[in-house]
């Protein structure tokens, strides 16, 4: 039979269970070995939940910190992004330049307010249209397309260029397009900076227009012309002033005037332009040779014009003397045959004037000015006829000027001047003309000599009319003859040839504009390469050093034969440029080279004009030998070398031509021999010739 317990003991345990629920543990007592222990299980985990729970909450704060840390650095970069953002905007907005940038697909994603200027858009109107969009599908096919591809493909690309641009037309620009690569080396874009080169273009167009003009006064007359700086030491002289101390142009670099002419009086005249800044003028002056006194006593019309700074210091002197001792002579000689009256020695004088194509005057030198009365001022941009010809003689000045305008230059005649005071002045004239780019005469330059007072005496004495007036038109004549040296003829011979094609093209209907932009640069790039043959020609003669800079052979041969294209196709040549690729670097002096190649072009040109039409063939060949040099071969299928020519063919002076002067192949040796190359000729075993030479590579140097 089961047993119950006492109701009492049930409601005892019921009442401890419940406040176990609602209160802490009791604590339980256990004996081991005698020592009583208390263990509570409840508050152990509590103080551990206790614990869990300020950890969290500490790690949460810390979070939360942390949180807020990085929203205020997050902050604090966006603010500093913008900040840089309108930094680089406000930079680049005031870059004198158009700049850009262009992603991957050619699309702008950057541009500043220049960029925006130049395609008439409004801020933000550029932003993530194409190039072609923006600039014109134009400007893009013809000039753009190939350098920004080439820079997305890793390169940096710069051009000078005419751009015909969809709004604002053509422009010509400074272009520079610079890749933009990530971490990895991959091309994201490209920035592009644009200026505009218009107005220097054409300011330097004006210059070299300007320099041409100079340099066909100077070397056309028969002045003797010298600058000198102001311790009178020479810095150019002109042809005419060499040949009459029978010296080369080159010998007077640097040498003072007068250790080579020693006169105290003109030396004090000299010193005295110098210090007050005011030209002076002689006529008839004479001179005595001290160091040369077997040339007598010579007398010359000579100005002394300085050329002052800015801020009004003379910085040189231009020095311009007519020699007119026969003219002294006959004068005197004349006064004392036929009392003749010492007037002349008073009007003697080369008069120079420049006329535009309109036969407008444009240059009224002070010989001019003295015969005539007139100044420039009061002349500049009248025609001659409408106030120094007579009405009888118009026509036939007229018919000159045309003559001259058709090309049909130099030319002569004689005519009369009526002076501001009513005064007539029968001068002789020489003329030639002063061609432009394209080939047509630009001005008419004119030089005079004043021959009243001769004519008069001529008239009572005309036993002696034509003995005087054969020795005036001969010495004139001999000089205009003498015309520019072999060397400088040939970048001359250059701006004709691109004349004459351009000519061609443009009756053929085959021009347009960048072909004959392209042809007209060629043409004032060879008028400036005039006077640096000048200079190359006394750098020759003085032995003085070259200015040698890194070049591309293939490059400079290029050119040449681009001088000589037209000249071998007149002639029915068939010109060829077999050039080695990848050429290595030369040291040299980019012009001399040049010149040197150009000279063989055209000694082959002159030699295949004895080949039958159908066998005239000139090539240029470039090959590397073994590392050491670079070879140049000029071949022609001409009628070759006499055996007797070949030991000669290099020394100065010698030609088989009868209009050379036998300086071409000896300047071009001694260029060669300069850059420690060397320059021979050889027979082909088919016929023909051979003129070969060679240049050491470029040195390696560290770094």
């Amino acid at each position: 039979m089961k047993r119950h317990s006492h109701p009492s003991k049930a409601l005892g345990k019921t009442g401890r269970a419940s406040g176990a629920s609602k209160g802490p543990a009791r604590p339980t007592h256990a004996s081991h070995g005698g020592t009583e222990t208390t263990t509570d299980p409840m508050g152990s985990a509590l103080e551990k939940l206790e614990a869990a729970q300020t950890r969290l909450a500490a790690r949460n704060q810390a979070l939360l910190a942390e949180r807020r840390r990085l929203l205020e650095e997050r902050r604090h970069d966006e603010t500093a992004k913008r900040s840089n953002e309108e930094l680089l905007r406000l930079l680049a907005d005031n870059l004198p330049a158009a700049v850009s940038y262009v992603d991957s697909a050619e699309r702008y994603r950057f541009n500043n307010r220049v960029y925006e200027e130049w395609f008439g858009c409004s801020p933000g109107d550029i932003y993530g249209k194409t190039v072609a969009d923006v600039i014109g599908q134009e400007a893009y096919d013809t000039v753009v397309r190939e350098p920004l591809r080439r820079a997305l493909a890793g390169e940096r690309v710069s051009y000078e260029r005419r751009v015909p641009y969809l709004h604002g037309g053509p422009r010509f620009v400074d272009a520079v397009y610079v890749p933009h690569r990530d971490e990895h080396g991959r091309v994201l874009g490209v920035f592009v900076r644009l200026r505009d080169i218009s107005e220097q273009r054409a300011a330097r167009e004006a210059v070299e227009q300007a320099n041409r003009l100079l340099d066909g006064v100077v070397n056309n007359t028969h002045l003797l012309m010298a600058c000198l700086d102001t311790d009178f030491r020479f810095l150019w002289v002109n042809r005419a002033y060499a040949e009459a101390d029978g010296r080369d142009p080159a010998d007077f670099a640097g040498k003072n005037h007068f250790a080579l002419y020693p006169d105290a009086d003109n030396e004090r005249v000299f010193r005295e332009v110098v210090e007050t800044g005011t030209p002076r003028f002689f006529h008839a002056k004479p001179f005595e040779y001290r160091n040369n006194p077997e040339r007598g006593v010579g007398f010359w019309d000579w100005a002394l014009i300085p050329v002052k700074h800015p801020g009004g210091r003379v910085e040189r002197l231009v020095l311009t003397l007519l020699d007119v001792t026969a003219r002294v002579q006959a004068e005197q000689d004349l006064r004392s045959e036929r009392n003749f009256g010492s007037a002349i020695l008073d009007t003697v004088g080369a008069l120079i004037v420049v006329l535009d194509r309109d036969g407008r005057i444009a240059r009224f030198n002070h010989q001019c000015e003295l015969t005539t009365g007139y100044t420039l001022e009061e002349v500049r941009g009248r025609r001659l006829a409408d106030f120094l010809i007579l009405p009888e003689e118009s026509a036939t000045v007229n018919e000159v000027f045309t003559r001259l305008a058709a090309g049909q230059f130099p030319n002569q005649h004689e005519n009369y001047w009526i002076t501001r005071d009513g005064r007539r002045r029968w001068i002789h004239w020489a003329n030639t003309a002063l061609l432009g780019e394209g080939g047509e005469v630009e001005f008419v330059i004119a030089t005079g000599l004043d021959m009243t007072e001769l004519r008069e005496a001529s008239e009572r004495a005309r036993s002696r009319e034509q003995e005087l007036a054969h020795a005036a038109r001969a010495g004139m004549i001999s000089e205009l003859a003498s015309g520019l040296a072999h060397e400088v003829n040939q970048p001359l011979t250059a701006i004709a040839s691109y004349a004459q094609e351009c000519v061609r093209r443009l009756r053929a209907g085959e021009a347009d504009d960048g072909t004959l932009l392209g042809a007209v640069e060629q043409m004032a790039t060879q008028a400036q390469r005039a006077s640096d043959i000048i200079r190359t020609m006394r750098e020759f003669v003085s032995k003085r050093t070259t200015t040698p800079a890194r070049i591309d052979i293939n490059t400079i041969v290029s050119q040449a034969a681009t001088l000589a294209a037209s000249e071998a196709r007149r002639a029915g040549i068939v010109l060829r440029l077999e050039l080695a690729p990848a050429m290595p670097a030369l040291w040299a002096d980019a012009i001399q080279i040049e010149q040197v190649v150009l000279n063989l072009l055209r000694n082959g040109i002159d030699a295949l004009q004895a080949a039958p039409p159908g066998r005239r063939s000139l090539a240029v060949r470039t090959v590397v030998n073994g590392g050491r040099d670079v070879e140049v071969a000029v071949i022609d299928t001409g009628p070759g070398l006499r055996i007797d020519q070949l030991p000669r063919l290099f020394e100065r002076f010698y030609t088989t031509k009868k209009e050379g002067m036998g300086m071409g192949l000896a300047l071009s040796r001694s260029i060669i021999d300069g850059h420690r190359g060397r320059l021979w000729a050889e027979n082909n075993p088919g016929g023909g010739a051979t003129f070969r030479f060679t240049l050491p590579i470029e040195p390696q140097t560290d770094g």
